[in-house]
């Protein structure tokens, strides 16, 4: 067991915090024996109006729940002042963490066996300096924002990394935007300190040492909280883009369709897909196709925009990719999407999007392609989004997206688990889960394709905004130990001014499909 002692700042700590604390204090791997109270000393000197500017966000981009909200901290535990390093060093902690906005100098940062851990919020690598990381992001539409968990030192948040991620970043508020990042963050604590436990000291730094690539500087500048004139033009950008997203919400309608190519010479060019367009009122997103039969079917999410609920349907097409049909196939009274149809010991199988159901769920065709059953929940009670199966040497793989925390978004961590069976409810998680923590290629995008003796996962390029690209990872390495890809390829809507983004790509034979969307 690790023996972990917290930095804290005051008696309360932040909610994302606390909730950070709170796995260690219910895991097998760790004990938390130790609080050390470093005095706060925050000065708003100077600073007035950016702080009225926060102030003006929280009221207007009230968060709930709200990460950076205090709570008392009570934990009947041995309390030492920061100063106090002989009693800090009896104490024999393995690791120290600090969970303040305060800059850790002096010998506390070698005062237990692994150092003093921070979390990093904006990429280390390119933002550094500010207390508030996020807001810089926010104010400049930077699609990303980079947090990192790292061993802290003498250099100003240029630590160690040993855990990296990036989220989304919210730009229509700074508040939105720091609220997000911390309640992402908060797993990240125990998942390093779990493999930690589990690997030992030197294959745990071996790993985690692969963050560096070995000749990384720091070449921007560094961000400070503004002083009162230097926060006039952020305030002019956050009245901007308020109002642009009030004009946007109230003029400006987004569409979806789907594009459709039956030419596999062409299939590389986007200029050659053919668009379908859904009924009036109706979006259809996700697709999904198999060709059965000389037959075109599209299965796809199907959802009415009066209701904005979503049900599944499948499409037929011609040889020309005209509409024949359109039929609908699973209404739960829940939304539904990805239908991720595959084919299994000559039956047809189907794994939705479902949700708000909080359950995984297998589904079997009884007369395919219209008529489909319930056969069995995979998983049960989580929060998760578009599960993708892959079958490689007789094993079966699960790509989905999981919220462990339930306060940030779905399609930021990508989890993998394994199983001999596909329709097992005892699937084994991945030691590396999740083995994406990146919004610009986590979120699945259709069938994991194999060709030319590879596995390609295509993913959602969702880092600009949802939906906004389709990036294509090839998988490296896949075993019940290791798990690694890299980027080989990319779908970004510059070839038609009209297009806004794309988001699902799937092949069949001679046929390849996307779905778009435009204002």
């Amino acid at each position: 067991m690790l023996k972990i002692g917290i930095i804290v700042d005051d008696d309360k700590i932040q909610e994302w915090f606390y909730s950070s604390i709170k796995r260690l204090i219910d895991s097998d791997f760790a004990t938390l024996d130790l609080i050390i109270n470093n005095p706060n000393t925050t000065s708003k000197n100077g600073h007035f109006v950016y702080h009225k500017l926060r102030e003006l966000d929280r009221k207007l981009f009230k968060q709930k729940p709200d990460a950076e909200s205090k709570r008392e901290l009570e934990l009947d535990l041995k309390r030492v002042d920061i100063s106090d390093l002989s009693a800090i060093k009896e104490a024999n902690l393995d690791v120290i963490v600090y969970g303040g906005n305060e800059i850790i100098k002096g010998d506390i940062l070698s005062s237990s066996k692994h150092g003093v851990w921070g979390h990093h919020f904006g990429d280390y690598m390119k933002s550094r300096g500010m207390k508030d990381g996020g807001f810089w992001e926010s104010i400049n539409n930077i699609p990303e924002t980079g947090i990192t968990l790292q061993v802290l030192d003498h250099t100003l948040n240029g630590g160690k990394p040993l855990y990296r991620s990036w989220g989304l970043t919210q730009q229509i508020s700074p508040n939105k935007n720091i609220n997000f990042l911390k309640w992402l963050a908060t797993p990240f604590l125990a998942r390093s300190l779990k493999r930690l436990d589990s690997l030992g000291e030197e294959e745990f730094y071996k790993e985690v040492a692969k963050l560096e690539k070995g000749f990384d500087f720091y070449d921007h500048p560094y961000y400070k909280t503004p002083t009162n004139a230097e926060t006039i033009v952020p305030f002019a950008k956050y009245l901007y883009k308020f109002t642009k997203r009030l004009v946007l919400k109230a003029f400006y309608f987004e569409e979806w369709f789907m594009m459709v190519c039956l030419d596999p010479k062409n299939a590389h060019d986007l200029n050659s897909y053919k668009k379908i367009t859904s009924p009036l009122g109706i979006m259809w997103a996700d697709p999904f196709v198999v060709k059965r039969d000389g037959g075109y079917y599209i299965f796809v999410e199907e959802m009415p925009y009066a209701t904005m609920t979503g049900h599944l349907a499948v499409i037929e097409i011609d040889h020309e990719g005209n509409v024949i049909k359109s039929t609908k196939i699973l209404d739960t009274g829940s939304h539904l999407s990805y239908p991720n149809i595959f084919k299994e010991d000559d039956n047809w199988y189907m794994i939705p999007e479902s949700g708000a159901s909080r359950k995984i769920s297998l589904y079997k065709a009884t007369n395919f392609p219209y008529e489909w059953e319930l056969d069995k929940h995979l998983m049960e009670d989580l929060k998760s989004a578009d599960t993708t199966l892959l079958k490689k040497d007789g094993k079966w793989w699960m790509f989905v997206n999981i919220d462990e925390d339930q306060n940030t978004l779905l399609y930021n961590e990508l989890f993998l688990f394994s199983a001999d069976d596909f329709r097992s409810d005892d699937w084994k998680p991945h030691p590396q889960n999740p083995i994406v923590s990146n919004v610009a290629s986590s979120r699945p995008a259709g069938k994991i394709i194999e060709k030319n003796g590879k596995l390609i996962r295509p993913s959602q390029k969702s880092s600009l905004r949802y939906g906004h690209g389709t990036y294509f990872n090839e998988i490296e390495v896949l075993n019940e130990k290791e798990y690694r890809e890299k980027e080989v390829g990319s779908i970004i809507p510059q070839w038609d001014k009209k297009i806004g983004g794309t988001h699902t790509y799937n092949e069949c034979e001679d046929l390849t499909i996307i779905d778009a969307w435009g204002l």
